[in-house]
């Protein structure tokens, strides 16, 4: 599908992504090809849900399937916050750390997005810090 025939609000994020202003810090931009493969992620995201959501309510399965719908729907750019989501779903999930690497790469970026996904990122950065920490003391 193009990115014409995508949702008003899909086109409208790409767009703003595209004017970024000069000064704010510059990532690669990802799309889903830039991604691991979605069936992958979809393993990961039932993986994290079954241990994660339990302990502590960070991530919508519905929001982050949507998400990953519009994204490999659609192929447009990722928020820093969401390629940040989707490294730490599929580190905490796969209990794999070049995927927590990968997260934290792009995580000073997501910071300076200020969105409720920044604060999700967040949450789930402490969560894999947390559990890095427990597998190394015990």
């Amino acid at each position: 599908m193009s990115v014409s025939s995508a949702p008003t609000h899909l086109v409208r994020a790409q767009q703003a992504l595209a004017q970024q202003p000069s000064d704010a810090p510059q990532a690669k931009t990802m799309y889903p090809f830039d991604l691991p493969d979605r069936s992958e992620i979809g393993h990961a995201a039932k993986s994290f849900h079954a241990e994660w959501s339990g302990i502590a309510y960070i991530l919508h399965d519905g929001q982050l399937s949507t998400c990953l719908d519009n994204i490999y729907t659609y192929q447009l750019p990722c928020t820093y916050s969401t390629i940040v989501i989707i490294f730490l779903v599929l580190a905490l999930g796969n209990h794999c750390e070049p995927y927590f690497e990968h997260a934290r790469r792009h995580f000073d970026y997501a910071l300076e997005e200020h969105t409720l996904e920044t604060v999700q990122a967040f949450m789930l950065m402490v969560g894999a810090l947390v559990l890095y920490v427990r597998n190394i003391v015990y």
